[in-house]
C-alpha cells in the first residue's frame, strides 16, 4: 500500500517535515474540538439535582456547535471546490449564531451550568480518539479525497446535532427555548441534506470519470 505524505518539498529535511505536519496536526485537531478545555465527562446519575439531565444535554449540543462554528478554518491549510467551501463557511456562520443564542440560554438559567456532559469517560475518551484519528485522514488525504472526508465528517456532525437538538427541545419545558431549538434542528437538517447531495454529486462525478 502507498504511503501518503501531506507535503514533500525537497530543500525541507525530513526533521522540519515531521515538525510542520505536527504543528498542523494539532490545529485539525483543535478545530475537530479535542481541546483539553472541553466540559468534563461523567454520568448523570439518578441522585443529582433535578434537571441534571437536561443541563447535560445543552452542554453535550453547546460543544458541538462551538466546535462547528470553527470548522471552515481548516481550508486555511487544505483544498477544497468552490461549492464544499461555501457550504464550510455557511456551516461555520450559522453554527457560531447558534451557538451565541445556546450560551444565552445557558446564561440566563442557574440550572444550566455547562460544566458535564454526562458521557462516560469512556466515551469521551473514544471521541478524542476518533477526533484525532480524522484530523490524520485530513491532513494526508488528497485534495479530491480531503474533500470527501470533511463532508463526511460534516454529514455526521449535522445529523447528530439535528437529532440532538430536536430531542432536547421535547424534554425542556421553557417553551421559548424549545422553539429556538426546533428551529437550530430544521438548520442542521437543512446542512445535513445539503450535505449528502454534495457527496452523492461527488462520488457520481468520479465514477464519470473512471
Amino acid at each position: 500500500m502507498q504511503t501518503r505524505t501531506f507535503i514533500q518539498i525537497p530543500s525541507i529535511s525530513e526533521g522540519r517535515q515531521r515538525g510542520m505536519f505536527c504543528v498542523l496536526l494539532a490545529i485539525v485537531i483543535m478545530l475537530l474540538g479535542a481541546s483539553c478545555s472541553a466540559p468534563r465527562s461523567g454520568l448523570v446519575s439518578d441522585s443529582t439535582r433535578q434537571g441534571a439531565e437536561l443541563d447535560a444535554s445543552y452542554t453535550t449540543l453547546y460543544q458541538l456547535l462551538d466546535d462547528e462554528s470553527q470548522v471552515d478554518a481548516i481550508l486555511i491549510v487544505k483544498s477544497a471546490s468552490a461549492e464544499t467551501k461555501t457550504l464550510l463557511r455557511e456551516i461555520a456562520s450559522s453554527m457560531k449564531d447558534m451557538r451565541d443564542q445556546l450560551k444565552i440560554m445557558i446564561d440566563r438559567d442557574v440550572t444550566l451550568t455547562g460544566a458535564v456532559t454526562g458521557l462516560p469517560k469512556a466515551e469521551a475518551d473514544a471521541r478524542s480518539s476518533i477526533s484525532m484519528a480524522t484530523a490524520a485522514d485530513l491532513l494526508t488525504a488528497d485534495n479530491q479525497e480531503f474533500e470527501i472526508l470533511i463532508l463526511m465528517t460534516q454529514e455526521k456532525a449535522m445529523s447528530y446535532g439535528h437529532h440532538l437538538a430536536r430531542s432536547l427541545a421535547r424534554h425542556d419545558q421553557n417553551r421559548n427555548r424549545a422553539e429556538s431549538l426546533n428551529r437550530m434542528s430544521a438548520q442542521m437538517k437543512s446542512f445535513h441534506e445539503r450535505i449528502r447531495e454534495l457527496i452523492l454529486s461527488s462520488c457520481v462525478s468520479q465514477a464519470d470519470s473512471n
